[in-house]
């Protein structure tokens, strides 16, 4: 087979050489390239091969087809539910993307939505069909359902247990140039509100505690809820002495479930809860003599 290129006056003849390779020589006669050019302006005249017909729908959120996306007929990325992002994929050149796709769950006459990227809910729960052809899609049978969402600011508006926040010593009062312990027992629970006229729990779980201890200096930020004095793993030194507060910002993930079923949905976002310590006197410990 070969391929003929024009490039600014240029004929390139392509023609494969080994395992696909393609070497090329020029040739400047003018003669050929009119021939080429006239040849390239004529229309079309080969019929265009017949495409083969499309699926009549498939499950939203899952992939489409292959999961290749067509441009101008050619493939131009491949996306895989499995591998990271940024794996080749095998003699393409091209790079897998994770792909998040809407996913709508029906239960009953409710339907929620999430992504494909989150827990796929199991059980009860089963995806909705959608239809990508005219006549499929007029043919689908339309059934009315009322959507059932919940969001960060639902759980924000429930009363989520923040926990207590603890200090060691515990006292009014710490040294300078010592340890301030601190921690907290929050911890994952359930709460139980009402949407639509369903019963729900929402499943709370701390994943990200700052804490702020009141002197100016930078916040402290991480995952660990702290431990008590003397295997303590958050803490802070004061340096000078004054009135201060400690205060601790803590992040939560949530889930919910209709009540009385097995499958919990992911919420999008975190709810977030704040809790603050009494003045406590930032001192420093002056030494006396005594006799005796």
């Amino acid at each position: 087979m070969k391929a003929v290129v024009m490039c600014l006056g240029l004929v390139v003849s392509l023609a494969p050489v080994g395992s696909g390779q393609m070497v090329g020589d020029a040739s400047a006669s003018l003669a050929n390239t009119e021939r080429v050019t006239e040849a390239a302006r004529a229309p079309r005249t080969t019929p265009r091969p017949e495409e083969s017909p499309r699926p009549p729908g498939n499950l939203r959120g899952g992939t489409h087809g292959t999961g290749e996306v067509v441009i101008d007929g050619s493939v131009q990325r491949r996306h895989s539910r499995r591998g990271s992002a940024g794996d080749p994929v095998a003699g393409s050149g091209v790079v897998r993307e994770r792909y998040c796709p809407p996913v709508t769950y029906v239960w009953g006459k409710y339907e929620t939505r999430v992504t494909a990227c989150d827990p796929v809910p199991e059980g009860e729960w089963a995806p909705e069909r959608w239809w990508t052809d005219g006549e499929d899609a007029e043919q689908a049978e339309e059934v009315p359902r009322e959507v059932l969402v919940f969001t960060r600011e639902d759980v924000q508006s429930l009363l989520v247990d923040s926990g207590s926040l603890e200090i060691q010593p515990d006292q009014a009062w710490v040294l300078v140039g010592t340890d301030t312990v601190v921690m907290t027992d929050a911890a994952e629970h359930v709460l139980g509100t009402r949407v639509l006229d369903l019963d729900i729990d929402v499943r709370v779980t701390p994943v990200l505690f700052t804490w702020d201890f009141g002197d100016g200096s930078a916040p402290l930020t991480g995952t660990d809820p702290g431990a008590p004095w003397p295997n303590h793993t958050v803490s802070h030194v004061y340096s000078d002495p004054g009135t201060v507060r400690i205060s601790l910002r803590t992040e939560w993930d949530a889930d919910f479930r209709v009540e009385g079923t097995s499958t919990w949905i992911p919420v999008a976002g975190r709810a977030v809860t704040e809790t603050q310590s009494e003045p406590i006197e930032v001192v420093t410990a002056r030494p006396r003599l005594t006799t005796g």
